[in-house]
């Protein structure tokens, strides 16, 4: 595949900065088309530069690959005048909670006053503070949750964490990556049988030939060849965005699409609201289950992309 691509850095803003690229690349047949580039080198990913760089020799890392991938579905589409998302069936989004740990029942109702049926709760780093809140907060709730540990814990860590969250079990949707997978299949599948779901995202490649240790399969199309994950069966699949440029999560609602056509699931595409506001997130919906799709041909946003200033890779 011949291309030619131009870049813009942008910056998402919370507690921290976060550093991405859009991308403008133009293929052999001169379609345009765009995608978002944004590491993570906390998760192994190469650093922007560097991704940027290997775009420019032509050898471009997996994350990379998966942006072209996207802008060359983008071209096309653009090419055609096609609106991609406008006739997808996207399904609904969980809330994200990475910081939890001041929250008051009135946080609670806020969220399901928006409509949230389950909540993502990014856990493992003060274990003690977050088990209290937890049970405080949600032994009597509707919501169903789902307890990220990133890998965080060890078995034996894990094993006492779930100990003193006993009382949740019946609202838990599932637990994802509470200690690395591979290598400990065997725990995984022990822990399953005694009611708890797991969820693998960072080694799903992996847990997908072991459906009895992990009941759900995350997957980032923003990191994960379509190539791969359209070929897993045999689990629940749940699609999340990279925690990236609200044209990251449209990349991930139009997988999400395919992957659910039914919308059978409650996904993670709505991750725009961890950030400050910008132009892009502000076409997106401000809070609620409900994915907005903004106008425009390809992944839409054409009028935003139109005032970027690009620089030649």
């Amino acid at each position: 595949m011949k291309f030619k691509v131009d870049y813009h850095i942008y910056e998402l803003q919370n507690r921290h900065k976060r550093e991405g690229a859009l991308l403008r690349v133009e293929f052999e047949d001169e379609s345009i088309g765009y995608a978002d580039c944004h590491p993570w080198s906390e998760l192994g990913d190469h650093h922007l530069n560097e991704q940027l760089n290997r775009l420019k020799m032509k050898g471009p890392t997996n994350l990379a690959r998966c942006s072209l991938h996207f802008a060359r579905i983008d071209a096309q589409a653009r090419k055609d005048k096609i609106e991609l998302l406008s006739d997808k069936n996207i399904p609904k989004s969980h809330y994200l909670a990475s910081d939890f740990l001041e929250w008051c029942e009135s946080d609670v109702k806020r969220i399901q006053a928006y409509g949230y049926t389950h909540i993502k709760f990014k856990v493992g780093r003060q274990v003690d503070k977050e088990i209290a809140i937890l049970n405080k907060l949600f032994s009597n709730s509707q919501l169903k949750l789902r307890l990220d540990f990133n890998e965080m814990l060890s078995y034996d860590q894990f094993r006492s964490y779930i100990t003193k969250i006993e009382v949740l079990k019946p609202s838990i949707d599932f637990i994802e990556d509470p200690f690395p997978f591979q290598f400990n299949e065997k725990q995984w599948e022990k822990i399953q049988n005694e009611g708890w779901f797991l969820a693998c995202d960072r080694q799903a490649a992996l847990a997908v030939h072991f459906p009895y240790a992990a009941e759900v399969i995350v997957i980032k199309p923003a990191i994960q060849a379509e190539s791969e994950w359209k070929n897993w069966t045999g689990q629940r699949k749940v699609v999340t965005s990279y925690l990236d440029h609200p044209f990251g999560q449209l990349t991930a609602a139009y997988a999400a699409s395919l992957i659910d056509p039914h919308a059978t699931e409650v996904h993670g595409l709505l991750s725009h609201h961890t950030y400050v506001p910008n132009p892009f997130s502000q076409k997106l919906a401000d809070l609620g289950p409900a994915f907005k799709v903004p106008d425009g041909h390809g992944f839409g946003f054409e009028s935003e992309l139109a005032k970027l200033q690009w620089k030649t890779l």
